[in-house]
C-alpha cells in the first residue's frame, strides 16, 4: 500500500469508507474503549493538577478566552506555560490568584 492523497479528493469522497478511519469505530463495544481512554486523561489530568501548579508564562502575550464548548481555548498565537512543583516555596510566594 502506498500513499496517494488523490485518495481523498472531494471526487473520491463517494468511495471512502466512513467508518475506516474513526478512532474508536462505531460499534457498541467502542464506548467501552472510549470511556476507558477518557477516564485515564481525566486521571492523569488530575494527577498533574494535584502535583503541580500551572500559568501562563511572561512571554503569552494574548489571555485565554473561556469557550462553553471547552475549558480554555487556546488563544490562536498559542500561548506559553510555566510550571512548578506544589511544594516549592518560591513559586507559593509570588503566585496570584484572580
Amino acid at each position: 500500500m502506498q500513499f496517494c492523497p488523490t485518495r481523498f479528493s472531494k471526487e473520491n469522497k463517494e468511495s471512502i469508507n466512513p467508518y475506516a478511519y474513526q478512532p474508536f469505530g462505531t460499534a457498541p463495544q467502542n464506548f467501552i474503549g472510549m470511556r476507558f481512554a477518557l477516564i485515564s486523561m481525566k486521571a492523569a489530568n488530575c494527577q498533574l493538577l494535584q502535583e503541580f501548579f500551572f500559568r501562563t508564562s511572561k512571554e503569552t502575550q494574548v489571555l485565554l478566552k473561556l469557550n462553553s464548548q471547552t475549558i480554555l481555548s487556546p488563544s490562536v498565537q498559542g500561548s506559553n506555560w510555566s510550571c512548578s512543583k506544589r511544594n516549592d516555596p518560591q513559586w507559593i510566594s509570588t503566585t496570584q490568584y484572580y
